[in-house]
């Protein structure tokens, strides 16, 4: 299973080109990923824009001890998910539910991935 991860909006909030506020739940949830062995791919608009900003969010997984598999050198398009690709990010496109943050600001709900990605028993 391939997770086309985006990594502003997613995992922390938009503060491009620093790193934003963390998403709740968002690293937990990765790391049971990580767990069950799925490849994490990094599908953000960050490896267009800025090598520096990249490295800025890579590093930020990896602190919090999240691997990833593979960095798409350009964003894909998030598609409806398939039997061997998710997309967890916050474009419309990606069909991932939004919940507002502390800020009022909306990001990934996590929880409703999380039931997601166990309803189609990727976790």
């Amino acid at each position: 299973m391939k997770i086309f991860l985006d990594f502003d909006g997613t995992v922390v909030s938009h503060r491009y080109p620093v790193i934003g506020i963390p998403v709740e739940h968002a690293i937990r949830v990765l790391k049971r990923l990580q767990d069950k062995k799925v490849d994490i791919y990094l599908n953000t608009m960050r490896s267009q824009l800025s090598t520096h900003s990249l490295f800025d969010a890579v590093n930020y997984l990896s602190t919090n001890n999240i691997h990833v598999f593979h960095i798409c050198d350009y964003k894909l398009t998030p598609t409806p998910p398939t039997e061997t690709e998710f997309f967890i990010d916050d474009l419309p496109s990606a069909v991932c539910p939004m919940i507002q943050n502390v800020h009022l600001e909306y990001v990934v709900d996590w929880l409703k991935v999380e039931q997601e990605l166990e309803r189609r028993n990727i976790l």
